[in-house]
């Protein structure tokens, strides 16, 4: 045994040990972990590539805030070259790229007090655009200014751009190009100019005198690299002030306010080749937060628009159903409506329940595994559906009558959406009163990437073209990801009702075609 001094000698002299191989732990960069600072988007799906001049996210472990003890470079085949880091802490990095970088094959690291990370491969080119966004997620509504002459205020949905309107759009990656081109809501704008700068780059353009009008009017960069930029939006409004959204969509019309949800939908399964159905009614009741915690599903483009997002995906559940695609990632604070909803057709009723127990939201399935309807309810039009809740601590009682969905049939083949190719849908029998509304997402393993491209079509219209640049960044073909596509009627005037602790509520009855593609997630969970 040693003596007690040795001994608490030793025990001290451990734990200082300790402590500084903790305080000396090799940084690592995390899976996905370097991105363009404004797009977000996976670098798996960008080819890997990073513009000179650019501004990196760089995210993992072991970082530390001390700018003196942390470093970044690049090293490629003709040198390397230190990043100028802008900000730091112990999990992210915000560094710059040199505007000399060599070009090509090369591998990022990052040293912290002499311990270096596992090298982290990346491609340099001349340009490759990132658009801010907001929210800082590289979707919604972008860092873009109106520009009145001299002066710039931001543009919101409450302070639109007015047709022809000059715009500043911020962004990093611009690199050495000279002409980029700025799509608005497909239309090209007028370019004004373009420079780049180590705070950021900055491109001015003009509005198109016909450019579609709405709250969320999505905007890309294209010719700033081999891909397009990630897509943001910009509100437009003939004569400017603020932006409205249509009667069939109004959520970014209700931001902070007390809502409810009721949807009753019937889905055609068509990739198994007998269009098993799935038939659902969820509610949904809260307070819908800001617009930068809102998902983008309630972004919702134009008519005859497209707008897209893709993104690092670490696992979890993925929704699959109206509601929930909704509600996910939504940041909306629950409201007590009760334990139950009751749907009846004059002949049957059923329950809804509260989803595990949130009295805020209601699911059920009416169909079975095998995909057959519940034979005692009717929820197609002509039907007429009566919905009620008893409403709970939150929410007072309600009741509303609601048509059942109209069906109708997607002509041809209703193929999975590939990256880069443009993608046409066509329907027939869309019921009057409807607007084509078309959901496609992907969720990749492989590379741990998620996104989508969300689609409205224009009202009448037997078809919509989602255009090439909309699925740059969705997988190649035979990747292995999950791929599925949504075209959906959804009602021009869904039904208003109202509940004592409620500002809004809607009623919504669509009738939806669906078709997915590849393997589900191993690491998809249960839904929450």
């Amino acid at each position: 045994m040693l003596p007690s001094i040795q001994r608490g000698g030793f025990l001290a002299g451990s734990l200082l040990l300790g402590c500084a191989m903790a305080w000396a732990q090799v940084p690592e960069i995390a899976r996905n972990g370097v991105v363009n600072e404004a797009a977000n988007t996976p670098l798996a799906l960008a080819d890997l590539a990073i513009a000179r001049g650019a501004r990196l996210a760089i995210r993992g472990t072991g970082f530390t805030a001390r700018l003196p003890d942390i470093s970044v470079k690049i090293s490629g085949t003709a040198g390397e070259k230190a990043l100028a880091i802008i900000k730091a802490d112990s999990s992210t990095v915000i560094a710059r790229v040199p505007a000399d970088a060599p070009l090509g094959d090369a591998s990022l690291t990052v040293t912290v007090n002499h311990h270096t990370s596992p090298p982290y491969r990346l491609k340099v080119v001349r340009a490759q655009f990132g658009v801010h966004a907001n929210n800082g997620k590289g979707w919604g509504p972008g860092r873009i200014q109106n520009v009145n002459g001299t002066s710039r205020t931001a543009n919101t949905i409450s302070n639109a751009a007015g047709l022809g309107q000059t715009l500043a759009l911020a962004g990093t990656g611009l690199g050495d190009s000279k002409s980029p081109a700025v799509l608005v809501g497909g239309v090209a704008a007028k370019m004004l100019s373009a420079r780049s700068s180590p705070d950021g780059d900055e491109i001015l353009f003009q509005l198109p005198a016909n450019p579609p009008e709405g709250c969320f009017v999505p905007v890309q960069v294209r010719n700033a690299g081999a891909l397009v930029s990630n897509t943001v939006t910009v509100a437009i409004h003939k004569g400017g002030g603020a932006c409205r959204q249509p009667e069939y969509f109004p959520f970014g019309n209700w931001l902070g306010m007390r809502f409810g949800m009721v949807a009753i939908t019937r889905t055609v399964q068509r990739e198994s080749g007998v269009a098993p159905l799935s038939d659902e009614a969820g509610g949904w009741f809260g307070r819908l937060p800001g617009l930068e915690k809102l998902n983008p599903y309630f972004l919702l483009p134009p008519p005859g628009t497209c707008t897209s997002e893709a993104e690092p995906w670490r696992g979890g559940f993925v929704p699959d159903t109206l509601i929930a695609l909704l509600a996910s990632r939504a940041g909306a604070e629950a409201l007590n409506a009760g334990d139950d909803l009751t749907i009846n057709d004059a002949k049957a009723v059923r329950k809804i329940p509260a989803f595990r127990g949130m009295k805020g939201v209601f699911d059920r399935q009416l169909s079975d595994s095998m995909g057959r309807p519940d034979r005692l309810l009717n929820i197609l039009s002509p039907a007429v559906l009566h919905v009620a809740g008893r409403g709970g601590a939150d929410i007072g009682r309600f009741s509303f009558a609601i048509g059942g969905p109209p069906p109708f049939e997607v002509r041809g083949e209703m193929g999975p959406p590939k990256r880069g190719q443009a993608l046409r849908l066509e329907w027939s029998d869309m019921a009057a009163g409807h607007i084509a509304i078309v959901f496609a997402n992907f969720v990749d393993e492989a590379t741990g990437s998620r996104g989508m491209c969300y689609c409205v079509g224009t009202p009448g219209a037997s078809g919509l073209t989602i255009a090439a640049s909309a699925l740059a960044y969705f997988p190649p073909a035979g990747s292995g990801a999950r791929v599925a596509l949504t075209v959906a009627a959804w009602p021009l005037r869904p039904v208003a009702f109202q509940a004592a602790g409620l500002d809004h509520a809607l009623g919504i009855s669509a009738y939806m075609q669906h078709f997915s593609v590849g393997p589900i997630p191993s690491s998809f969970t249960e839904r929450k």
